[in-house]
């Protein structure tokens, strides 16, 4: 329902080594260090600005 495919959420936690492939499988490994590291990474000063009128997404049972 919401057009999102496994293979981008394996994309993204890999993009913040949240995850590795181990014995033919994708094993989520957090650490309490790697959370610190990925909060300081983020400030409250660079936040996503969206502008909600650029915003265009029609549900996949929606399309033509």
């Amino acid at each position: 329902m919401s057009a999102i495919k496994p293979e981008d959420i394996i994309a993204t936690l890999q993009s913040l080594n949240l995850i590795k492939y181990w014995k033919g499988q994708h094993v989520i490994c957090v650490t309490p260090r790697l959370i610190d590291e990925h909060l300081k990474t983020y400030t409250k000063n660079d936040t996503l600005q969206i502008d909600p009128e650029k915003l265009k997404w029609i549900p996949p049972n929606k399309r033509n």
